[in-house]
């Protein structure tokens, strides 16, 4: 992450299953205070034993994020305005 002195600090790493678990809980939750799905559906999601959420992914989808911030907005105006 960038601080507001404009380094690079690396950010700790995270457990990814409490990623995951938060994650989860955080889509599930705001789809259904928007009334989007149903507790029949949230519990057929999490009875699966593949959800479809990953925090983080494989060590290859980790590499591709990791490029697509270099790609951010915030990225090129550091760069412009160097």
């Amino acid at each position: 992450m960038y601080l507001n002195n404009g380094s690079f600090q690396q950010m700790p790493k995270l457990s990814t299953e409490k990623l995951t678990e938060f994650f989860t809980h955080k889509v599930l939750s705001n789809l259904k205070a928007k009334e989007l799905i149903t507790d029949t559906a949230i519990a057929q999601v999490l009875s699966q034993s593949h959800t479809g959420f990953s925090a983080l992914g494989s060590p290859k989808s980790q590499t591709k994020a990791a490029g697509w911030g270099s790609q951010s907005s915030l990225a090129t105006e550091r760069e412009d305005s160097s």
